[in-house]
């Protein structure tokens, strides 16, 4: 019998715990909210895509849970047996162009200043403009609590395959996937005695974080500076930096590593720096891992020993081989790899964070072909 028909709560992962405590702990709303916004070269039928993605909730019990923590020692989640997607339609195709894009900017920003009430209802929400006779947008907003990437793509494969379905007057039945709630239960089953082996020894020696190379202020009420900077590589760089990498037995992911540490270390005057990095938590010993439609990525530490008299090949290939040694310790709680460290207490284990990903989910989405190509 499915686990999730016999219990309605259950405790939070450890990313789950992370990401609740930081939107508990922000002055303003929109913390670990995610917006996908789609653009796609078809006029959606609203009831029709209403009720694809009423069907996918149905079928997925981390789209129908709610998050509680006030009077508890531990937070947990509930699994409502139901749940109504909150869907909106509006249609657009009486205005201009510009009123259209104005339109759609003012909606993304009251959205996300919106957020959500974690303990009241599913923390998702769907809306659908029609722009015009062939073409369509919509924005779906989740909290990261409830899903990554990879389970981004899962879902909108499924929103359209019962889409899909519907618009041709037929019902669809896809085959039960691996719930998130076992993903949980393996956890909860794990003796972390061959992790903390594994991180005593990784760490061994460090004891204070890489600092980035930047001044704070020190008066800890002013208001944090938030910026965005994007730079594209060139088609020439990157064919580059993907050649060095295939020659040389890497991934491009070790090659952006070996040069966010280098970047730590000329800034933090280090040689030994420790960042934090994602992992998707999608190739390891979870039973199924890769079709649970849930949060499985986890943040653990990457520790870097610069070495500038080391061949920069051979400097990368250790780096390689020290990232494929993770695998089988990527889902270690945080927390737990924090205390088993030399970092003092209330000190952070890193100051940043790097994140490769590859292929991106929109891409990965893309590269099925067919109506997904132009959406």
């Amino acid at each position: 019998m499915n686990m999730e028909k016999q219990l309605n709560f259950y405790p939070l992962s450890p990313m789950q715990q992370g990401m609740l405590f930081h939107a508990l702990a922000a002055r303003k709303r929109g913390v670990d909210v995610e917006q996908i916004f789609c653009t796609t070269p078809e006029a959606l039928e609203a009831a029709a895509f209403e009720r694809a993605w009423q069907r996918v909730v149905d079928r997925h019990a981390i789209l129908r849970t709610t998050f509680h923590w006030a009077g508890l020692d531990e937070p947990h989640q509930e699994v409502h047996p139901q749940a109504t997607v909150e869907f909106r339609f509006e249609d657009w195709r009486a205005k201009s162009p510009a009123e259209q894009k104005n339109l759609s900017e003012t909606a993304l920003h009251a959205d996300r200043q919106r957020g959500f009430d974690l303990t009241e209802r599913p923390p998702m929400r769907v809306a659908l403009f029609r722009l015009g006779n062939s073409n369509s947008q919509f924005l779906w907003t989740f909290h990261h609590l409830l899903l990554d990437g990879r389970a981004v793509v899962l879902v909108l494969n499924e929103v359209f395959a019962f889409y899909e379905a519907f618009r041709r007057g037929e019902d669809l039945e896809l085959p039960p996937l691996q719930p998130f709630r076992e993903y949980l239960d393996w956890l909860q089953q794990q003796d972390w005695s061959m992790a903390e082996t594994f991180w005593r020894r990784t760490l061994k020696g460090f004891a204070a974080p890489t600092p980035p190379g930047v001044t704070y202020a020190s008066d800890q009420e002013v208001e944090p500076i938030r910026g965005e900077q994007e730079i594209d590589l060139s088609q020439s760089v990157t064919a580059a930096l993907k050649s060095l990498a295939r020659k040389n037995g890497l991934t491009p992911n070790t090659v952006l590593q070996g040069a966010w540490a280098l970047l730590l270390s000329r800034y933090g005057r280090e040689q030994d720096v420790v960042f934090g990095a994602i992992r998707a938590g999608r190739r390891s010993n979870v039973p199924g891992a890769g079709a649970i439609v849930g949060l499985l990525i986890n943040t653990v530490p990457v520790r870097v020993r610069v070495a500038p008299e080391q061949p920069l090949v051979a400097w990368l290939q250790t780096l390689r081989q020290s990232w494929n040694a993770l695998r089988d310790f990527e889902h270690t709680p945080l927390v737990k790899i924090q205390s088993w460290s030399e970092v003092p207490h209330g000190q952070p284990l890193f100051e940043t964070i790097f994140n490769y990903q590859d292929p991106s989910w929109d891409a990965a989405l893309r590269a099925q072909g067919g109506k997904w190509a132009q959406r």
